[in-house]
């Protein structure tokens, strides 16, 4: 069994070892997708062709497609993720994402150690078809949705840890000024990634100040 992870990387530099750690250890290949975006804005339709074509050339047994800020593992939690996907005998594993924020009892960030368990609580967020045996897979713009050989089944339910605003020392800088204020045209007018709030004056701080006593999800 041979597992790939596909990736695409837009100003997440910090992020960089934390998703390395997280995925290094159970998986056979890393691919890190980068773009040369027209002007240097984000456009997720040249985003998503990269990562369909990736995922064509694909020699893997599963594909786990994911998002720099994105950390899965199968339930239980601490259960082996080789091992699980060695049992399993579905074809599509469904990812439900948990949107982790900085608890009050947090500490800083240690980019040198692996993301769990540094940020444990947080709010049920968005699920994706993030593992799947990729013969004829190929995924919508940003990975909420896919088209799949009539034949695959889906199989186990995965949790994930989405790191986008684990805490503000990274997630309101990246947020607003690295990703709202550099959307494509193309971005713009599908509404893909758009969040005008969050260029509202002090909006994302106050936002972190609302999840300081978030319940912990997994763990």
């Amino acid at each position: 069994m041979r597992v790939e992870v596909i990736t695409s990387v837009y100003n997440e530099t910090f992020l960089a070892p934390l998703f390395l750690s997280h995925y290094a250890g159970w998986t056979d290949k890393i691919t890190i997708l980068t773009a040369q975006f027209p002007g240097g804005k984000l456009d997720d339709e040249i985003k998503m062709n990269l990562i369909n074509d990736a995922i064509a050339r694909s020699t893997a047994s599963w594909v786990i497609a994911v998002d720099f800020d994105e950390f899965i593992w199968p339930l239980p939690f601490g259960t082996d993720p080789r091992k699980a996907l060695e049992d399993e005998t579905g074809h599509i594993i469904d990812c439900h994402m948990i949107r982790v924020w900085r608890h009050r009892t947090d500490s800083d960030i240690d980019r040198m150690k692996p993301p769990l368990p540094q940020r444990m609580h947080g709010t049920p967020d968005h699920h994706k078809p993030s593992i799947f045996r990729p013969q004829g897979v190929k995924l919508g713009i940003g990975i909420h949705s896919a088209t799949f050989p009539p034949h695959y089944r889906w199989g186990s339910v995965w949790s994930a840890a989405h790191w986008a605003n684990a805490d503000p020392c990274f997630g309101i800088e990246r947020s607003r000024t690295a990703r709202q204020m550099r959307l494509s045209p193309n971005n713009l007018w599908h509404g893909w990634g758009t969040i005008p709030q969050w260029l509202e004056p002090q909006f994302l701080e106050r936002e972190y100040e609302k999840h300081l006593d978030d319940p912990k999800m997994f763990g």
